[in-house]
């Protein structure tokens, strides 16, 4: 999971905390996708900081979780989110792994699509075909995927797309490879995307999987922020996707109790 970004929109917005911690009805923005993966049957998670790294450390050892949690600081974490990506792969002990963001929200259904993929892939990206919310629509990274399923571009750019990348991949060797040749060639700063057009542009196979309207929203702004708040209060099927942990959320959408 990568926590180590600067959060600017959110810092725009008025907010101090780093981006990971800040409030999504009564809980930080890190413990709905930590509660997520947990949720998913993951068992080994490691969270990337950067920006703030002390405080969202802090903020984890003060929580109990099911899953054992290592923590991988990224010193070159203004230098893109490639990098943090780099960072993390290079601590699992797997083969695989799943890449997510600390700032997606997402069912945990999400989480079990992007690992049923077949390891003959060299990469899955859950994305979605019917994105209607504003949130999944502002600025989204576009992806086009072919007749058979595979993904044959990506990028916020690009003119001809058929659905949004929701940010939950699974990767293996063939991303760590290909993002060490990147950043080989590249110019100091590297993204996610660009691992993944190089793969394309290597022939890999890497396969797109319907999100099949499943929740799933990027929180970049206070208006993310109140959007998640509705969704959340308005729809039990989605709070309960986050488990016994949650027992009610208070029709204003305020308050969360512990069970």
């Amino acid at each position: 999971m990568l926590a180590a970004g600067l959060g600017s929109r959110m810092r725009a917005g008025g907010y101090k905390d780093p981006k990971p911690l800040v409030d999504l009805l009564g809980r930080p923005l890190l413990w709905w996708t930590l509660t997520g993966l947990e949720m998913a049957g993951i068992r080994k998670i490691i969270v990337v900081t950067g920006n703030r790294a002390a405080e969202i450390s802090a903020w984890i050892a003060g929580e109990c979780w099911a899953a054992d949690i290592d923590i991988v600081f990224n010193p070159d974490f203004r230098h893109g989110n490639g990098v943090s990506a780099k960072y993390g792969m290079d601590s699992v002990s797997s083969t695989h792994a799943i890449l997510t963001m600390a700032d997606h929200i997402v069912e945990q259904s999400i989480y079990r699509a992007a690992m049923s993929g077949s390891r003959r892939e060299d990469l899955r990206l859950v994305v979605d075909f019917e994105p209607t919310l504003r949130a999944q629509l502002d600025e989204p990274t576009r992806v086009l995927v072919d007749e058979r399923g595979r993904i044959i571009d990506i990028g916020k750019e690009i003119d001809s797309w058929n659905c949004v990348d929701t940010g939950v991949f699974q990767i293996g060797p063939a991303f760590r490879d290909a993002a060490e040749e990147v950043m080989r060639a590249g110019d100091g700063y590297y993204t996610v995307t660009q691992i993944v057009r190089h793969m394309i542009a290597d022939e890999m196979i890497l396969r797109g999987v319907d999100s099949a309207g499943r929740f799933w929203l990027d929180i970049d702004t206070s208006d993310d922020l109140r959007t998640a708040e509705r969704i959340l209060s308005s729809s039990p099927h989605v709070i309960e996707a986050f488990g016994p942990r949650l027992e009610a959320v208070s029709p204003s959408g305020a308050e969360i109790a512990n069970r």
